[in-house]
């Protein structure tokens, strides 16, 4: 079965903006990832800082 030109472009196109929707998807979930790991990052500090705190009263 051929497939004629004008809907292969279009096909092609279509692939095209999949691939860069997968992309941006990719890099928003990468950067929430280093978001939260960061944030738990923050929360143990403040925990320790707050053991410490404790062990001096």
């Amino acid at each position: 079965m051929e497939i004629p030109e004008k809907e292969w472009n279009e096909l092609r196109g279509k692939v095209v903006a999949l691939e860069k929707e997968q992309l941006t998807i990719k890099k928003y979930i990468e950067e929430k990832l280093n978001d939260d790991e960061e944030l738990v990052e923050s929360i143990k500090g403040f925990r320790n800082e707050i053991k410490e705190l404790l062990e001096k009263l």
